[in-house]
């Protein structure tokens, strides 16, 4: 069944509700840079034990810009305050993927007292945009919107899958084009959105959030992210005793569309409190049991 677009004064979003008389919680998602909360239908479904929201970002087709200078991470992260405030959301979990991630990082450090536990799935983290450190930095132009590579999605979905034929090709729900966008996508709104991102105080802001955080926090990287450096993500928060991580080996950068059922179980395992930090090199994690 396809979900309704539930229309607020600050986000629009999508909502599956619990079919478990015993509800275990609320999961909140945040969808990364020029995507939509689509691609995370795949893994909904094994989490009927929690109610799920699917927010939509502005720029991104489901939520209206009111003001372009309110393209930045912080602004949206404000606005997802104002959000959860709106609809009286108390406490509820938080999973951000890609840029979505550094949206939660800045959530999570204005009101930590409201995230039982944070999710970041392959992360946008303050030392992203640093040259020397960051090997993946410069695949990052497929994202931008470029009119010539309008015509070769082949260059832009290999830099996101492992596989993509037998992913985006093969599953349609979580493409753009079996949807209809609520408002018109424009692409120097996402170009703006993108070069928000060298805004040094939004950068520092960041980094205090992620350098901070207070939760039980669990980092989900891809080994063949070609966007993300996996191994760069996990020294960014490395450091802190709050943070577990998962590496997942036959993934590129969105795990959840190329293997949605052990990111389940991971996710799952995470949630409720019985996961066991990944062994280097481990295919068959105890999560996944």
């Amino acid at each position: 069944m396809i979900m309704e677009l539930i229309k607020t004064n600050t986000l629009n979003f999508y909502f599956e509700p619990s079919k478990s008389e015993l509800k275990k919680g609320s999961i909140v998602f945040i969808h990364g840079l020029d995507a939509s909360p689509h691609y995370f239908f795949l893994i909904n479904k094994d989490l009927s034990d929690y109610d799920c929201y699917f927010v939509g970002l502005p720029a991104h087709g489901l939520t209206p810009i009111n003001n372009k200078k309110d393209l930045n991470i912080k602004v949206f992260a404000e606005l997802f305050i104002n959000w959860i405030n709106e609809i009286d959301l108390k406490e509820f979990h938080l999973l951000g993927h890609s840029l979505g991630a550094g949206i939660a990082s800045l959530v999570s450090f204005i009101i930590p007292q409201r995230i039982e536990k944070l999710i970041l799935v392959c992360p946008y983290h303050y030392q992203y945009l640093n040259p020397f450190l960051n090997k993946k930095l410069f695949n990052a132009w497929v994202l931008f919107p470029n009119p010539f590579l309008k015509f070769k999605t082949d260059v832009v979905l290999k830099k996101l899958y492992i596989d993509y034929r037998n992913n985006y090709k093969t599953l349609i729900e979580t493409r753009w084009e079996s949807i209809s966008r609520e408002y018109p996508r424009i692409a120097r709104d996402v170009l703006f959105l993108c070069l928000s991102l060298l805004n040094i105080k939004i950068n520092h802001e960041l980094k205090m959030a992620q350098r901070n955080l207070i939760m039980p926090t669990l980092i989900m990287v891809s080994r063949h992210d070609q966007l993300i450096d996996f191994n760069l993500a996990i020294k960014v928060f490395k450091n802190n005793n709050k943070v577990n991580q998962y590496i997942f080996n036959n993934s590129g950068h969105i795990p959840f569309i190329e293997e949605p059922k052990l990111f389940t179980n991971i996710l799952l395992s995470f949630l409720e409190d019985r996961f066991v930090e990944q062994e280097e090199n481990d295919n068959n994690d105890i999560n996944e049991k």
